[in-house]
């Protein structure tokens, strides 16, 4: 699940309760027969919707956590993709609810992927979206703190089109939990939509004027299939949403941004990528390339899953100057034999092509020990991404015309 990341803000208003999650349930209630607004399944679709099962579907002798990894970065890099591979391995049931389940709850999947999936205009996508927001039940919830919750699962696409489609499949699941609040699920959507703008005009610290209460209300007048949404209901969704920003969705991207908002130099375009992850930091001695190695200056490793970034330490020591970048798809780590703790970071097929020598802090060397242990691990969990990802795109072009209509029958299907 993502976890939360609190904005500072005033302290909010006071509200009704929150919307609960149909998903998380107690072992009892899940057994029950479910209750209006749920979707019921919720603990078949936890087994199917989620990699914690990989084991049973690829025996005893594979590493399951190094396989999860793989397709969830092949996913995040590719969501269709990623799909596809992981259908095609019997990782995931090709049925757009359990997809939908596994997108909302899945560790390690990039929410700002998720988002621009779901916001797909493809029939699959659309209905994988449906799938998606009846993992939620907003019964007898305000309109707002239900947007909220739903829009904490994910990251909101920027495409316009992609945008109203999500907040669309929102409105027609936030009216079908409360199907006496409104006269018509359009005033569930244009509401969702004016509570958008109201968060980004009251929160925007560019703004020099700010909506206020009246004008909000004034804005939203005869929505209702022409009829106005008492005040008193509006004024509430003011008062929330000027209390307390939306929560930001925490994933392993933002912690990657957080890491590069601290660097100084010249950056790399693609520093960021959607399934790069971070893992540790590791304090080195830098080397001289050539000659008998000799210190050279002090360095800070970032190690992350698919790439090393070399960099020093600012001189406050809370911040990076950025050096390199060593991507880990064609690299191998050597030992230097004549200095112990000290290795030399080498272009793969070319021994003579040293990128980087260093030597382990003194006092440090069994902890940076076990980070070279990690930094050859992740060497070979680049070099399966490239096969997977080869095999993924191939995948994904056959379950165009195969996989993904199948889906989109179902999805026709349910629409009717």
């Amino acid at each position: 699940q993502p976890q939360q990341q609190q904005q500072p803000s005033p302290a909010p208003a006071a509200a009704p309760a929150s919307p609960s999650k149909a998903a998380t349930t107690t072992a009892a209630a899940a057994s029950a027969p479910p209750a209006a607004g749920t979707r019921s399944g919720g603990r078949a679709l936890a087994r199917q919707g989620s990699l914690a099962v990989w084991g049973r579907e690829l025996g005893a002798d594979v590493d399951i956590e190094h396989s999860r990894a793989v397709a969830l970065y092949v996913f995040n890099e590719n969501p269709v993709r990623g799909l596809a591979y992981m259908f095609h391995h019997n990782l995931l049931e090709a049925d757009f609810t359990v997809v939908a389940h596994f997108l909302y709850e899945q560790p390690g999947l990039n929410r700002g992927v998720v988002g621009e999936f779901l916001g797909s205009p493809e029939p699959y996508g659309r209905a994988v979206l449906r799938a998606f927001a009846d993992e939620f039940d907003f019964k007898d919830a305000p309109l707002d703190q239900s947007l909220r919750l739903f829009l904490f699962s994910f990251r909101l696409p920027g495409e316009a089109q992609k945008i109203e489609r999500v907040v669309e499949t929102f409105a027609r699941r936030y009216h079908h939990c409360n199907p006496g609040l409104f006269s018509h699920e359009d005033t569930a959507f244009v509401l969702a939509f004016s509570t958008i703008m109201l968060h980004t005009d009251l929160h925007n610290p560019s703004n020099p004027r700010r909506m206020t209460k009246p004008e909000f209300v004034r804005n939203n007048r005869g929505i209702d299939d022409g009829a106005d949404i008492p005040t008193p209901y509006l004024e509430g969704i003011y008062d929330r949403i000027g209390g307390e920003e939306f929560q930001v969705c925490v994933d392993h991207t933002l912690m990657v941004e957080g890491l590069v908002n601290r660097m100084q130099g010249s950056l790399p375009d693609d520093i960021i990528a959607p399934g790069r992850v971070y893992q540790l930091e590791l304090p080195v001695a830098e080397l001289f390339k050539t000659g008998v190695p000799r210190f050279k200056k002090a360095a800070t490793l970032l190690v992350f899953n698919d790439c090393i970034m070399a960099c020093g330490k600012t001189w406050d020591d809370r911040g990076y100057v950025f050096r390199k970048l060593f991507s880990l798809a064609k690299l191998t780590v050597q030992p230097l034999d004549k200095l112990p703790h000290s290795y030399d970071l080498v272009a793969a097929g070319e021994d003579d092509n040293v990128l980087f020598r260093f030597q382990l802090t003194k006092g440090a060397e069994e902890r940076g020990e076990r980070a070279i242990s990690t930094i050859r691990k992740n060497i070979k969990f680049c070099t399966d991404i490239e096969l997977a990802t080869k095999q993924a795109k191939e995948l994904a072009k056959a379950s165009a015309t195969t996989l993904f209509p199948a889906l989109a029958t179902v999805a026709e299907t349910t629409e009717a």
